[in-house]
């Protein structure tokens, strides 16, 4: 019983904190579950590119390996903080 109860108890802990993450997180940052791929989808790495929900620009830093995104922001091309919505 005291086991059950334990377990309870994190669970709800955990809950708790996981919504209160995700209310954290401005809803302009989030993406539209509606635009989400299916659940049967295992692969969705094309996600970004095929979802239309990102600009070019983040398209561009999301996929940029470190050494042309640290060369892009040392030369000032982008910003640390290149683009919010």
């Amino acid at each position: 019983m005291a086991e059950e109860s334990a377990s309870r108890d994190w669970q709800s802990i955990a809950e708790g904190k996981r919504a209160k993450l995700l209310a954290s997180i401005p809803e302009i940052w989030t993406i539209p579950k509606d635009i989400f791929p299916p659940e049967s989808q295992s692969d969705v790495t094309t996600f970004p590119e095929t979802s239309g929900f990102f600009t070019e620009m983040e398209l561009a830093v999301t996929g940029a390996q470190i050494p042309e995104l640290l060369g892009k922001i040392h030369d000032g091309t982008w910003s640390s903080e290149v683009e919010r919505r």
